[in-house]
């Protein structure tokens, strides 16, 4: 007679909880309305994801909302707490844990209200992105002096290398007051208050194109800003130039091979290396015209990656404040002395849109919208620059290794002179 086997036994392991996640759980377990406001890379995510599973695994219903960020501005403004996720507790008495960063001292933020405003009934953990001790993470065979070592460096960094408000929001999880703050300081473009020079050499460079065009007379503005890349320079970036104007769309045929022949000008000027690597354009609206335009041509043009283009430009330009505020992103003396008319105005409106940016400023009237360090943050945290450099140097080796071993070629007369030369000796 068989034995019957018994049923195997599922195991399931959840990760442990670092101690600042710990002190946060802590702090927060017992209480119905949950808020745990932290910097970035704290772990909030991975303690949601452990609270859920345990809620799973003691057969609990379980909800996850997360509102995409180019959503947040419409579909969160209206959305609070008692209107929208109560209700969907009533029957079963459950909880809710709301995580998110701070994004502002801002009352129409729905985050902001359920941390600063008693009447939605949520008890808050304060958490910065240093009360993870598990950052930077340990490297293989590491000592534990030499991480302690490499944690401090890493922590003076992250203050050093960030804005100061953006690094108390970001990082220490402050609701900063962005009210009436110039984000993009002047001074911290130009080097002893002037701009750069163009630099005489670089490795590429290449132009991004901004475009919002309708018919009629009152076109929106299509904007490019031409940019010189160095990686190893102490300032990596530098702008180039920049033009603006409203273009119908049907001249945009004709304005973009213009785009072209500039960077094949700033190439020769900038003593590029590896020559233009083209023009990057939103794959939307009128830049889907451009796109086109340049492939029947043969022109190198790339849409940008729709990971940039997705969140808004507050978004974006926290995530590039760190590279201006180490310096490595400056005006070039042409970008910073031109001046353009636009819409009947005269002056640079590069100087204005930049210098003019506030976070969180609702219904911005800005007329010129020029798309500047977003691509360059999204390139240098993704690998893109590298990845250009690498391949175009190789290109470039090849390049140089074919004319090495080709034979040199004597023109006929020339061939023939050598000839009857040979003859006569």
């Amino acid at each position: 007679m068989s034995r019957s086997s018994s049923p195997a036994v599922q195991q399931i392991w959840l990760e442990p909880l670092h101690p600042g996640q710990a002190r946060a759980y802590r702090a927060l377990i017992g209480h119905r309305f949950m808020a745990l406001r932290c910097g970035r890379r704290f772990g909030k995510t991975a303690l949601a994801k452990s609270w859920a599973a345990q809620g799973l695994l003691q057969g609990e219903e379980v909800g996850w909302f997360a509102p995409e960020h180019k959503h947040m501005a419409e579909a969160y403004a209206d959305l609070k707490a008692r209107e929208a996720i109560k209700p969907t507790l009533f029957d079963y008495g459950g909880t809710a844990l709301v995580c998110s960063n701070s994004a502002g001292k801002n009352p129409d933020n729905f985050f902001y209200n359920l941390c600063n405003d008693p009447r939605y009934g949520f008890v808050e953990f304060h958490a910065k992105t240093m009360d993870n001790p598990l950052l930077p993470k340990c490297n293989e065979g590491e000592a534990e002096k030499a991480r302690r070592e490499r944690r401090a460096r890493f922590l003076e960094d992250l203050k050093a290398n960030n804005d100061p408000l953006v690094f108390a929001q970001e990082y220490c999880a402050e609701f900063v007051d962005w009210s009436g703050v110039a984000f993009f300081s002047r001074e911290k473009l130009l080097v002893d208050d002037q701009p750069v020079p163009p630099p005489s050499r670089c490795d590429f460079v290449f132009a991004v194109i901004d475009t919002a065009v309708k018919t009629g007379t009152d076109n929106d503005g299509t904007a490019v800003t031409f940019f010189g890349y160095d990686q190893h320079a102490p300032i990596p970036l530098v702008i180039l130039d920049w033009d603006i104007d409203q273009i119908d769309g049907a001249v945009l045929e004709g304005w973009l091979p213009s785009v072209f022949s500039r960077l094949e000008e700033l190439a020769r000027l900038c003593g590029a290396r590896m020559g233009s690597i083209g023009a990057f354009i939103e794959d939307k609206s009128a830049g889907m015209i451009l796109l086109q335009q340049a492939l029947r041509r043969g022109m190198p043009a790339q849409p940008i990656d729709s990971k940039l283009t997705a969140v808004g430009k507050d978004e974006r330009a926290m995530s590039v404040s760190g590279y201006v505020h180490q310096g490595r992103v400056k005006y070039s003396a042409p970008a910073f002395h031109k001046t353009t008319t636009y819409k009947g105005h005269s002056r640079n409106h590069l100087l204005d849109q930049v210098e003019s940016f506030r976070i969180g400023a609702k219904d911005s009237k800005r007329e010129d919208d020029l798309t500047l360090y977003d691509y360059f943050d999204l390139w240098s945290w993704d690998g893109t620059l590298d990845r250009i450099h690498d391949a175009l140097y190789a290109q470039c080796r090849q390049a140089a290794s074919a004319r090495r071993a080709r034979p040199p070629q004597l023109s006929t007369a020339r061939a023939s002179r050598a000839r009857k030369k040979g003859a006569c000796d």
